[in-house]
């Protein structure tokens, strides 16, 4: 089982904020589409490189915070975010099968941005945000990148309507 999802996940007034780097802040605790604020930040050059997706296990994290029986198996969709050709972001979206029942074309976003479409539907509801710091060296085996020092992240569960997905978005790289 996958264990570089790091615990604990912190949120709200749990969270230490003078241990997370100054120019990590504004963009670990932003609340609209990390995505749109990419663009802005690198003047549009934004790319998406979708590393999988498909039908596949989750981790104990990940199966908690969706409330997921043990053996529930989940849509992984995990991408690479790079701005101006240089990837700063490894996001991992885990979406039970009640979701992908009801928002089939999460799916089939190829190298959309999902917060495209999230934040496009006046449905959508983002829950509590939440924050970790990953040990050196354990996003590398995930992404195409040679990222060795620690990472911090983020994550959420979005619901469209009643279709719950969590969103975990780690920084590589400072954007």
């Amino acid at each position: 089982m996958n264990k570089w999802i790091a615990e604990p996940w912190r949120s709200g007034a749990s969270v230490n904020h003078c241990a997370i780097p100054a120019a990590l802040r504004a963009w670990l605790f932003e609340r609209r589409s990390l995505t749109r604020k990419l663009r802005a930040h690198c003047a549009g050059r934004v790319g998406v490189r979708v590393l999988s997706h498909t039908w596949g296990p989750v981790t104990r994290s990940e199966r908690t915070a969706l409330g997921l029986g043990e053996r529930t198996r989940a849509y992984v969709r995990q991408v690479e975010l790079a701005c101006a050709g240089r990837v700063v972001i490894f996001a991992r979206t885990v979406m039970p099968p009640m979701t992908v029942a009801a928002r089939r074309h999460l799916t089939r976003l190829g190298n959309r941005a999902l917060g495209d479409v999230l934040f496009a539907d006046r449905s959508t509801r983002r829950g509590t945000l939440s924050v970790a710091r990953l040990p050196q060296g354990h996003l590398a085996w995930l992404t195409s990148t040679t990222h060795q020092v620690p990472a911090w992240g983020r994550r959420s569960i979005f619901t469209l309507g009643h279709a719950p997905l969590l969103v975990s978005e780690f920084f590589l790289d400072t954007p």
